[in-house]
């Protein structure tokens, strides 16, 4: 069992705690696939909102997404490091991608 990892940032002058389950355990340069999508890693980066590695498209649907957060009126750094895509923007970031469940893309 991992343990949990709890960190505290201050943004925008509010202060956060953010307790991710098994952050600790560092597999950035280990990852071969996007935690996301699950294509192959030719360049990877970790996500805006969690600690997923992700590929460089993902990554663009989140940059998508902040955008979305600013247009409505939300400061997307409140959402940085929160451990979970907002519902708001949840269809932006993962258009396209293919359930883990069923394996059927999302609408």
């Amino acid at each position: 069992m991992r343990p949990d990892v709890v960190s505290t940032k201050i943004v925008s002058g509010v202060e956060r705690t953010i307790v991710m389950p098994g952050a600790d355990q560092d597999n950035f340069f280990e990852t071969w696939n996007c935690d996301r999508c699950g294509e192959y890693l030719h360049v990877r980066t970790m996500s805006f909102f969690n600690f997923q590695t992700i590929c460089m498209d993902c990554a663009a649907k989140e940059s998508r997404a902040q955008v979305e957060l600013k247009v409505r009126g939300k400061n997307p750094d409140m959402c940085e490091g929160c451990g979970e895509i907002p519902r708001e923007v949840e269809k932006i970031v993962m258009d396209g991608i293919k359930s883990r469940k069923g394996g059927k893309k999302t609408e």
